[in-house]
């Protein structure tokens, strides 16, 4: 399961939408949708797609930052301690 901590969701202070966009670049939006489950939010619905599209791997490290209603999203390769490119095009 994909837990936010509430520590984390409680620092925000602010009610986020059930639906949120989550941007690697300008070309790039992948859409969530946060649920509640046994008194924790769980990243939903569009969670396993944005993972696939952006080749993901267990050990990779994402950074995520509110911006507006959604989150600005950095992601770091483990294996080169590098950020990764953007993988969407502007097609």
């Amino acid at each position: 399961m994909n837990v936010i901590p509430l520590e984390f969701m409680r620092s925000l202070n602010t009610n986020l939408p059930h639906s949120v966009p989550l941007a690697t670049c300008q070309w790039c939006n992948w859409w969530v949708q946060f649920q509640e489950i046994d008194n924790e939010i769980v990243i939903f619905l569009g969670w396993k797609s944005f993972l696939w599209k952006h080749e993901l791997k267990v050990s990779d490290i994402l950074v995520f930052k509110l911006q507006h209603c959604g989150f600005k999203v950095k992601i770091f390769s483990a294996a080169f301690s590098t950020q990764v490119s953007c993988l969407c095009s502007s097609d």
